[in-house]
């Protein structure tokens, strides 16, 4: 990937050629396999103000899709959800694993999500005691799956991009309702099928 330079990066990481369109320097980015590491940050609160539970349930279903790839690619991954565990009231968060049986369990953990409840503020995720980027890592890559993509949430999603962080903003949407949000890519859903 290709990413804009940082204070901390080589000069021999800079692509020059990325970096004459971009007008700006930008490096590129490597991952080993062995020791790449994936967050999916899920927030299953919507863009809509009224909740929209077909649209909540197809992105449920983009993260299990999502997870599934992680885990064929033998990467290890964590997933962070804006939810509560049922039994335990904590948000629910993952540790990194790999393999079937972490899997298996963050699947268990989607199944488990309650859509009737009022989600936690996602932007916890970015600070306070919920936060997900405690530790910079460049074999780290952060994945938000959100249908949510106010300004408060691009804002801080570009802090963390310039701040150096491998980043990824993936938004389920309906075509009519995409419109242009800084760092966003959508992905067409069509939740009423």
């Amino acid at each position: 990937g290709i990413r804009e330079y940082t204070a901390t990066d080589s000069m021999n990481q800079i692509n020059w050629k990325a970096s004459a369109k971009a007008n700006h320097l930008m490096v590129n980015t490597h991952f080993d396999n062995q020791n790449a590491r994936v967050v999916l940050l899920f927030n299953i609160d919507t863009h809509v103000t009224q909740r929209s539970y077909r649209l909540a349930e197809t992105c449920i279903s983009m993260a299990a899709t999502l997870l599934f790839h992680f885990n064929k690619a033998g990467l290890s991954y964590k997933m962070a959800v804006n939810a509560k565990e049922p039994t335990t009231d904590k948000l629910l968060i993952s540790d990194f694993g790999k393999g079937e049986e972490h899997y298996k369990n963050l699947l268990r953990t989607l199944c488990r999500l309650d859509l009737k409840k009022e989600p936690e503020d996602f932007l916890s995720f970015f600070h306070t005691q919920a936060n997900q980027f405690s530790q910079k890592n460049e074999n780290t890559t952060y994945v938000i799956l959100s249908n949510y993509r106010k300004p408060l949430l691009t804002d801080i999603y570009g802090i963390k991009q310039k701040e150096g962080y491998h980043m990824h903003f993936i938004c389920p949407e309906r075509k009519e309702c995409m419109t242009i949000a800084p760092y966003v890519t959508y992905v067409e859903v069509n939740p009423d099928a």
